[in-house]
């Protein structure tokens, strides 16, 4: 009886782990798929991912820049110059 038991045990831990492999190739198919489409859709000129990475590189390009009417004239120990 109990060698039956083993025997009928192994057998559905071998078929759940059979399952399992094919369901998480199945899920990372899926996943991948998605996201290649999500990017490659993303990143056309005009949609929001687009506009995300232009309006961030805009802001690093210019970041520091400042115009010379805005630029602060004082020198090191504070004094105007």
């Amino acid at each position: 009886m109990l060698t039956a038991v083993s025997v009928l045990l192994a057998a559905l831990t071998i078929f759940l782990a059979v399952l399992g492999v094919l369901g998480w190739a199945a899920i990372s198919n899926g996943v991948r798929s998605r996201t290649e489409f999500f990017l490659n859709e993303g990143f056309k000129e005009g949609n929001s991912l687009y506009s995300l990475v232009e309006a961030r590189v805009a802001a690093i390009v210019y970041k520091g820049i400042a115009a010379i009417d805005e630029a602060d004239d004082t020198s090191e120990n504070g004094e105007k110059a």
